[in-house]
């Protein structure tokens, strides 16, 4: 048989399976015009010009390796479904007298053909929409929009070889199992499956374990740095967990459903249960990675558009005026000298300053277990109990706050950002402080936001109870390494002259002999914080639509593979005498269940998933938890409706495909 023949079988049999291998080819096509897009904007020269566009493109960096791994498990796993269904084809070609060569000849065939027209589609199609993305992005950050086209052979090339690859392992995969098998068990595969599954009790307890565990793990995180390091653990275990209950647990719960003889012998009861049984079977694999994908998709959305969302509160958490200068490590008789230095740069620029602010805090990391500040041990020390602790004297602070707060000694004002103290006193070193009130609010504090650990500021009588407590900390009392003095004013600058200004202080200020002073602008920081937020939510919303398409996909060939299963079962219920209504009935009601129980434990994962996302957004600067609830709620009401509108969609072919 010549090459012509094989050529022309393979062709052929695309177009009879056209109902499977027409979505895969689809979302094959989607998935290199995914990847090709954000290769582009990676490295678009465009893009990398803009200021700060190095940032985002950082950020599309890191989606391109997302992209490119989700690409590969994604087309693996729905090619499984393609083979699934042609089994019984293949076993009927060898039997025929095909030999295993030939059939992995065509299948070879196939594959080159699905696999070029993919990549050259998709590459056709990303080239052309490529432009498109790069405004839209270009929009989201109000960069100028150049003229001229890039076409990068770069990501032409890397796409190539990516998805080349992939096919090529796809293909490996598939003749592996071809010469793996006899041509009975090709026969008999398509129809595995009809044994009642037996009852899994060590994968269903390990997947109590890992859930409870990944749950318990995610809802004790109670610092930032906690959730960095936990956060993958935590995932890693529900993950297991969700697969394991999938599997094991839901055939457990079913059965234990069919040995209540009042549930289960009341109509239609007995035929739902049974048949959800070998449902739950074919499909605790599938329905667990549309489970793992709607919580990847929710939280990814929910996160991405809140800090998005959420870029003006976290300005205005860390910025009172629209220029603060931060020096540290110098002595109270230095700070003439700074500010002496700020009025001149700004007279140099011709920039007039107005509502000016000032602040003078001891700033210390000490170690806090629960009931006492003390030094970090220099040999190690949990990360998690280090506090950011702030001291001011009484007076700068009624002076500054406008307040005219009484103190007695002994007793102390706190503000608090994090975890709550224990109890209504506090001890540094042996020194214990009655605490008289809670702050609301802090000017000061302002200039701590972004910390990723525990910050408190303590507002003591006297300076003399500062020195006090360097005495207790076994700190040098004179040492000038924990005192900061902040400078703030408002300006009649732009973006621009934001940024001259910025650098001539810093200049000045480092000539002046202060070298750890750091100075930031309003403005430059919203601009950035719009850049990587924005880049942020870019790449949420582009991951986003990958995973929900590949979501959709998943359901569609659930529902294919469910109606060619489902069509004996549908004829033999019709034959014990039940009508045809009642039938279509009893078969809703178990796809209904099957294909919305992923959603409901995806949001069940999310809801316990929201407190760490939360704490993991804080390194970012978001604390805004009503803010993230609104976007999650959102982000999930979205989500279904357009779930269920896949669903309605796929539901009638499978309802075609069994009457």
């Amino acid at each position: 048989m010549g090459n012509k023949f094989y050529l022309k079988m393979a062709i052929r049999n695309i177009k009879k399976n056209a109902k499977t291998y027409g979505p895969y080819m689809i979302a094959s096509v989607c998935t290199v015009v995914m990847f090709y897009i954000i290769q582009f904007l990676s490295i678009s020269e465009t893009l990398g010009k803009m200021n700060d566009g190095a940032s985002i493109q950082y950020v599309l960096t890191l989606g391109v390796g997302v992209v490119g791994l989700f690409a590969g498990i994604f087309l693996f796993y729905t090619n499984s479904f393609l083979i699934k269904r042609r089994q019984k084809e293949f076993g009927l070609f060898n039997i025929l007298g095909m030999d295993k060569k030939h059939i992995a000849k065509v299948l070879s065939i196939e594959t080159f053909v699905i696999g070029m027209a993919s990549i050259v589609g998709g590459l056709i199609v990303g080239i052309a929409f490529s432009k498109m993305m790069l405004l839209i992005l270009l929009k989201i950050f109000d960069f100028e929009v150049p003229s001229g086209f890039e076409i990068p052979m770069q990501s032409i090339s890397l796409t190539c070889l990516v998805f080349i690859g992939i096919y090529s392992t796809i293909l490996i995969w598939n003749i592996v199992q071809i010469y793996r098998a006899n041509p009975m068990e090709l026969l008999q595969k398509a129809r595995a499956g009809e044994k009642e599954p037996r009852s899994r009790w060590l994968l269903t307890l390990i997947g109590i374990m890992s859930l409870s565990s990944g749950y318990v793990t995610a809802l004790q995180i109670e610092s930032p740095v906690s959730a960095i390091d936990t956060f993958l653990l935590a995932v890693i275990l529900v993950m297991i967990g969700t697969y394991a209950l999938f599997i094991g647990g839901s055939i457990i719960v079913l059965k234990a459903l069919k040995k209540n003889k009042r549930l289960y012998y009341r109509n239609p009861n007995f035929i739902t249960l049974s048949g959800m049984i070998y449902r739950m079977k074919q499909n605790a694999v599938g329905l667990a990675n549309i489970c793992i994908l709607t919580t990847a998709v929710l939280i990814m959305l929910s996160a991405t558009s809140s800090i998005a969302v959420g870029v003006d509160g976290i300005i205005k958490s860390q910025y009172d005026r629209e220029m603060m200068t931060v020096v540290e490590q110098i002595t109270k008789e230095q700070i003439p000298l700074v500010e002496e230095v700020i009025q001149k740069v700004c007279d140099q620029l011709g920039i007039e300053m107005s509502n000016i602010y000032t602040q003078q805090i001891h700033y210390l990391m000490l170690e806090y277990d629960g009931k006492c500040f003390k030094e970090p041990l220099k040999n190690g020390f949990n990360f998690d109990d280090l506090s950011g602790v702030g001291l001011i004297p009484l007076d700068v602070y009624n002076t500054l706050e406008e307040q005219s707060e009484v103190l007695q000694p002994g007793e102390v004002l706190v503000y608090e950002q994090g975890n709550k103290l224990k109890g209504d006193s506090v001890k540094f070193g042996e020194d214990k402080f009655l605490i008289k009130k809670q702050l609301e609010e802090v000017e000061i504090s302002k200039m701590f936001q972004s910390s990723i650990i525990q910050r408190y500021i303590f507002v003591v009588e006297s300076e003399e109870v500062i020195q006090k407590i360097y005495q207790s900390l076994e700190r040098k009392v004179e040492s000038q390494s924990d005192f900061s003095y902040v400078y703030g004013f408002d300006t009649n600058a732009n973006k621009k002259s934001d940024y001259e200004l910025m650098k001539a202080i810093e200049n000045e200020l480092e000539q002046a002999g202060f070298i750890n002073a750091a100075v930031a602008s309003e403005r430059f920081t919203r601009a950035d914080y719009q850049m990587m937020y924005g880049g942020l939510l870019f790449v949420g919303i582009f991951l986003g639509l990958l995973f929900s398409m590949a979501t959709a996909l998943i359901i569609y060939y659930k529902q294919i593979s469910e109606g060619y299963d489902d069509q004996e079962r549908f004829k033999i219920l019709q034959k014990v005498g039940m009508s045809k209504e009642e039938v279509r009935k009893v078969i809703r009601s178990q796809v209904i269940a099957v294909f919305f129980l992923p959603v409901i434990v995806a949001f069940i994962h999310v809801m316990v998933a929201s407190k760490i996302i939360l704490k993991m957004l804080a390194i970012l600067g978001f604390e805004n938890s009503m803010l993230f609830i609104g976007c999650l709620i959102v982000t999930v009401l979205i989500f279904s409706v357009l779930y269920t509108f896949v669903y309605s969609l796929t539901a009638r072919n499978y309802y075609k495909i069994v009457e």
